[in-house]
């Protein structure tokens, strides 16, 4: 089995494997802080957290690097897709408050995969929705909960949108457009 490390193998990590975010430590913090540790990458297995954050902020970087010399690229599919969960889970979801009106908002990537953030004031959490057509009927094949907003696109698109790389209008966006203005100016930690 291929091993990918962070770091040179010959200098292994002091600090233990950590796999979710504390909740007093600040998302952009824990992100640098496991994404320097060496994690092993096989192609067999799904990544682990601190693993997928490596993988995809080399995605993101290539992506950067190769925009910048005009040849822009979207991230692989398998990168993308767990980047947007990754992403939801430990740089969104958390003990904080959201000093907005309680809001819900959709994620689609169009390889089929969703994502729904909720948002209020105990808190914010993100979870995978039912793949299309697994959702309960309703009348009118509504969804029997829907969201304020919702975003749709590729996988590569949505995380570049999440970490600012395209501007969320360049991906179809229903619903109320001011929560994703919100979300963007939001500072979790402020």
């Amino acid at each position: 089995m291929n091993t990918v490390r962070g770091t040179p193998s010959d200098h292994p990590s002091p600090h233990p494997a950590v796999t979710h975010r504390p909740q007093h430590a600040a998302p952009t913090a824990w992100r640098l802080r496991g994404a320097a540790r060496p994690q092993p990458v096989t192609r067999a297995a799904r990544y682990p957290a601190p693993a997928i954050t490596l993988v995809l902020e080399v995605a993101v970087h290539t992506y950067d690097a190769r925009l910048a010399l005009g040849a822009p690229q979207p991230l692989p599919d398998q990168a993308a897709l767990d980047g947007v969960d990754e992403f939801l889970s430990t740089s969104c979801a958390g003990p904080y408050a959201w000093p907005h009106k309680p809001s819900v908002v959709d994620y689609h990537a169009t390889e089929g995969r969703s994502w729904r953030l909720t948002l209020s004031a105990d808190g914010v959490r993100s979870t995978r929705l039912p793949t299309s057509g697994t959702l309960p009927a309703t009348a009118a094949g509504q969804d029997p909960d829907p969201a304020d907003a919702s975003l749709r696109g590729t996988a590569s698109d949505l995380v570049l949108a999440l970490y600012g790389r395209v501007p969320v209008d360049s991906l179809k966006l229903d619903g109320d457009r001011h929560l994703f203005d919100q979300l963007l100016a939001w500072d979790p930690d402020a």
